[in-house]
């Protein structure tokens, strides 16, 4: 019976002893898959499922009976052997948990980019949006400013039509009298600033002086606008003719013309003499706003010297004009 005992317990343990030298050969997987099967926790490096499934399986007591021969025999070379497989073991586990990490943080990245370009795409999508939305704006907008312009141009179209409807409905008559009317409302608007006119006193053979011409048409300005007469306070100086003591002759001329609305930096008037067959003009030109002012005169020489009584000047918008004539 003690025989029979013993030839059990031996097969028993060196089945023990040959599965725990089997699990030094087994990869990462299998030993987890034993530990699984034997009950035992099955996370973490191949060091610790070894020393899991040798706790379990005992090999610490079976494995020191079975070699204690062999073990004093070589103990060095099985403790090289051992670091050998053990280093061999902990470079396999050390690659395959790399490689699983290079896996999940590839898996991570492929989903973060695919995250990003998700996001991407929609907001492309939803700038496309808005600028489809703001041309189909800036569309609507023009189309209505060239609506306005349209129909703000048929108006004015229109106005003009009935103004040449109403022009041509009218007779001349009515024309000139809004034309007239037209003027005097110009005349009107253009305030002439107030001075104090002195009177003005004669002398012994001095006359009041007023014998102005017509020469030639009178020149509107722009906008049809009728230009302003000068008022003028002019002088003839007559003496007695030696030929025939009842007559009187023109020795002499003071003229004085007012211009308050010329513009400061404007050219001064100037004078002019015409002569013609006939009658001798002197012609008195200042420029806009006013029109030129012509006067019927003698045809004689004149005394251009100032010791003789000559002046021209412009001073304080008023045109000073004193000449006297030769006597023969």
């Amino acid at each position: 019976g003690d025989l029979i005992f013993f030839a059990r317990f031996f097969n028993f343990f060196s089945q023990r002893v040959y599965k725990i030298m089997e699990f030094s050969k087994m990869k990462v997987d299998e030993l987890r898959k034993q530990c699984k099967n034997l009950g035992i926790d099955s996370e973490g490096t191949k060091a610790m499922l070894l020393s899991r499934l040798k706790q379990k399986t005992g090999e610490n007591k079976g494995v020191k009976r079975a070699n204690s021969s062999e073990e004093a025999e070589q103990p060095t070379k099985k403790a090289k052997a051992e670091n050998g497989e053990s280093k061999v073991e902990t470079k396999e586990e050390t690659k395959e948990e790399e490689k699983e990490k290079t896996k999940t943080k590839a898996k991570s990245s492929t989903k973060e980019d695919k995250k990003k370009e998700k996001k991407e795409e929609q907001e492309k999508e939803e700038e496309e949006e808005k600028e489809t939305e703001t041309d189909n704006k800036e569309k609507k907008n023009k189309k209505k400013k060239g609506n306005d312009e349209e129909e703000e141009e048929q108006k004015e179209e229109e106005k003009k039509t009935e103004k040449e409807t109403k022009k041509k409905g009218k007779s001349e008559e009515e024309e000139e009298a809004e034309t007239e009317k037209e003027e005097k409302k110009e005349e009107e608007e253009v305030k002439i600033p107030e001075k104090k006119e002195e009177p003005v006193v004669f002398k012994d053979g001095e006359e009041n002086f007023d014998d102005e011409v017509i020469w030639g048409e009178v020149e509107f300005w722009e906008n049809s606008v009728r230009p302003l007469k000068p008022k003028a306070t002019n002088i003839v100086i007559k003496s007695k003719d030696p030929s025939n003591p009842n007559k009187k002759t023109e020795t002499g001329y003071r003229f004085k013309i007012f211009y308050p609305l010329i513009e400061e930096g404007s050219p001064n008037p100037t004078y002019h003499v015409q002569t013609d067959e006939e009658e001798t003009v002197l012609r008195i030109h200042a420029g806009k706003p006013y029109q030129d002012l012509c006067y019927r005169i003698s045809g004689k020489n004149w005394l251009t010297n100032q010791k003789d009584g000559y002046l021209c000047k412009f001073e304080e918008k008023v045109f000073y004009l004193n000449f006297d004539l030769k006597s023969n």
